[in-house]
């Protein structure tokens, strides 16, 4: 999931630039400095919010959104240590082997196994 500040943030920086460029057109059409940061700056707040309503109700929309178990992509296997043995423990003479994960493949592909070393 993205952070809602993430989208803020987008929209911030995408409107600098955009307002910006707005800015410069103004002056180059007017030549007035004060009309120009007007507009530019009546621009930046205007599309902010735009953007940022825009970008809400498109990241609600799945169309053209793949879902990676659908689309045949396994999620990566979760590794956890045999029972009784945390992580953090040291390896020891009686510790039992480490743990291998095979990863599954795609039809026809060959499949090894892989330590989570």
């Amino acid at each position: 999931m993205v952070d809602r500040k993430r989208h803020l943030a987008k929209a911030c920086t995408y409107r600098v630039f955009g307002s910006t460029v707005t800015g410069g057109i103004t002056y180059a059409l007017t030549g007035h400095l004060a009309a120009s940061v007007s507009v530019g700056l009546a621009d930046t707040v205007l599309k902010i919010v735009l953007y940022y309503v825009h970008e809400r109700i498109w990241y609600r929309v799945k169309w053209g959104v793949r879902d990676p178990v659908a689309a045949g992509q396994a999620r990566p296997p979760v590794v956890e240590p045999p029972s009784g043995t945390p992580f953090f423990e040291a390896a020891t003479a009686d510790a039992p082997p480490p743990l291998v994960v095979t990863v599954p493949r795609r039809a026809g592909a060959v499949s090894t196994p892989r330590s989570p070393v």
